[in-house]
């Protein structure tokens, strides 16, 4: 990881560096502090509900695993950042860590079915189906809701009716 940032990706940049370093020590012109960077990660509730959304859509399982730890990286870049479109769930920032989590349920499954606490033995076996409950509720909150709407299979909008008239 450390090798990609500080020797890879500059030498493949035409500036010859990191562009998203700035994104932790600048909001727009003005200079942030790491320690404000940090402090800010627990005081917002768009980066609270990210963290929430990443471990709940395991049904909170892929905290069992240490497989999570890979995330870190990224996640913790995400939260440092001073960008807002890196906080969310609607871009694809996620996209990266969601196979890792993925992974650590199954694992964190796997070493709680195991487990010498009766209720986590117990839950371990409901994990997966809690997890795709979670899943397609959390749909309502994301792009994917688009495809429950009625409204984007209309037909007679301007935009529709403008491009039928080209044809």
């Amino acid at each position: 990881f450390v090798v990609t940032l500080v020797v890879l990706i500059p030498a493949a940049s035409s500036a010859g560096t990191y562009d998203y370093w700035q994104k932790i020590e600048k909001n727009g012109e003005q200079d942030v502090s790491m320690l404000d960077s940090v402090l800010g990660v627990l005081n917002s509730s768009v980066k609270i509900e990210m963290l929430v959304f990443l471990i709940g859509i395991t049904a909170f399982m892929a905290l069992r695993s240490p497989l999570t730890l890979l995330i870190v990286p990224t996640l913790g870049w995400r939260l440092l950042s001073q960008d807002s479109n890196h906080w969310g769930m609607v871009w694809h920032y996620s996209a990266i860590l969601m196979p890792v989590l993925f992974l650590a349920m199954a694992d964190g499954v796997r070493r709680s079915r195991d487990s010498h606490r009766p209720w986590l033995a117990s839950y371990a076996k409901a994990a997966v189906p809690v997890a795709v409950a979670i899943a397609v509720a959390m749909t309502q909150h994301l792009p994917l809701r688009d495809l429950l709407r009625p409204e984007t299979y209309r037909t007679d909008d301007a935009r529709i009716q403008a491009a039928r008239a080209q044809q």
